[in-house]
């Protein structure tokens, strides 16, 4: 418990942590702070006083019952019998009685346990719905962590902009203190330093709103120079792959309540055999030629079969295995339409990697004709307007890149979502 609070501690601490965000403290975060996740617990305390009724059928049942009645006529024998002082008094026609029943069940078919079959699936399948959508929580989390690592390296080639402009700058100055260019060409460059400053106040304005984004999923105060850290990925992205998705889960579980609900239907149709005992006060009491108030008990054995739920029975093992087929189907579509998700990523992985290489090579290129183009602008053999261009060319090849490394992270990320190497 302690560790806990040191750790949650050191979360919730604004912009005094000087280490950099990791993306899997983000996600575990989340976890605990999304409101869904509280419904696990509540899903489990429905479960354990579910079974815990179920378990009370076990014991003895006790029904208290009473009646008055009012009758037009009463048993009364057809015959006198001529005995001197000898008269039957004939039973009154108002009648009352409380009675006390016990019953305890022996045996139910299997009932009571396959009702709590039934229960125990069915809160594994609430559990495995959380968990599908907790997933989804957690894939919008991570988005929003690589959204704001894209902004940050937006930031940073932003900044090599302003370098270039910077350098283009101060060199044309030169140029117009020479008389060797216009202030127009320095003008130029100027209104281009603003509006480069102009992206650099829109992209942290957009990363001021994804880290608020991010606070309400975890409940963490990012401050504005929160720093994060780049993901680190470590599976080799073999041939070989499982997939680990909460939604295989969530079927298992729905199979396993089909099958339980099956097994209840069974039950259904089997005899049932309690022991009973009754116990009561009332007039006539067991003895119907006593016309007056008296104890009565009696005990024995019942045995009750509803012969009627045979009717039924075929059909509703019927939808049963309809029920668990349609499951199977949903799942194999499930499953086929994974297989082509992961083959996407795969594809796309492959065609990243390829951009980067292809990148790598622009980038170079644009950098060194940028660097060309910056000592011809000093020397008066291109215009402001031509260095610009080269400079927008090289933040290109630049942004380009980023993007490129970005959504191959991305893919990679979401690619160990669907598979763990066995």
């Amino acid at each position: 418990m302690k560790n806990l609070l040191w750790f949650l501690l050191i979360l919730t601490a604004p912009a005094r942590a000087q280490e950099p965000v990791q993306l899997e403290t983000v996600l575990s975060q989340a976890a605990l702070h999304y409101p869904l996740s509280r419904q696990r617990d509540l899903v489990n305390e429905s479960r354990h006083f579910s079974l815990a009724a179920l378990n009370r059928a076990y014991l003895p049942q006790l029904n208290i019952n009473g009646q008055a009645t009012y009758q037009s006529a009463v048993t009364e024998l057809p015959i006198k019998i001529p005995l001197p002082g000898f008269e039957m008094e004939s039973p009154d026609k108002d009648q009352y009685k409380v009675v006390a029943d016990v019953s305890q069940v022996v045996y139910d078919g299997g009932a009571i346990y396959r009702q709590k079959g039934v229960q125990k699936t069915s809160a594994r399948v609430e559990q495995e719905k959380i968990n599908v959508e907790m997933q989804k929580m957690r894939e919008r989390v991570r988005q929003l962590f690589l959204g704001v690592l894209m902004l940050d390296e937006q930031v940073q080639q932003i900044t090599l902009v302003d370098a270039d402009l910077q350098s283009g700058i101060k060199r044309m100055e030169s140029a117009v203190k020479n008389g060797s260019a216009f202030r127009s060409q320095l003008a130029q460059l100027r209104a281009e330093e603003l509006k480069n400053n102009q992206r650099r106040t829109e992209l942290l304005n957009t990363r001021r709103t994804l880290l608020k984004t991010l606070s309400l999923f975890t409940g963490i105060e990012f401050a504005d120079d929160t720093r994060f850290m780049k993901p680190a990925i470590s599976h080799s992205f073999g041939n070989t792959f499982s997939l680990q998705r909460p939604e295989l889960g969530l079927f298992m579980a729905q199979d396993s309540m089909v099958a339980a609900q099956g097994k209840l239907i069974g039950s259904k149709s089997l005899p049932k055999l309690s022991l009973f005992a009754q116990g009561g006060y009332g007039r006539p009491g067991l003895n119907m030629l006593d016309n007056d108030f008296a104890w009565f008990y009696l005990a024995g054995a019942r045995l009750s079969w509803n012969l009627g739920a045979l009717y039924s029975l075929h059909a509703e093992r019927k939808v049963n295995r309809i029920s668990r087929s349609s499951l199977q189907i949903q799942k194999e579509l499930y499953l086929l339409n994974a297989n082509i998700t992961v083959e996407q990523y795969r594809n796309e992985m492959e065609k990243y990697q390829k951009l980067l290489l292809d990148d790598a090579g622009i980038l170079s290129l644009r950098e060194e004709i940028m660097n060309a183009s910056r000592a011809q602008l000093q020397n008066g053999l291109i215009t402001a307007a031509d260095y610009l261009r080269d400079v927008h060319a090289a933040d290109q090849a630049r942004q380009a890149e980023l993007l490129h490394r970005l959504q191959l992270l991305q893919v990679q990320l979401d690619y160990t979502d669907y598979i763990s190497q066995p």
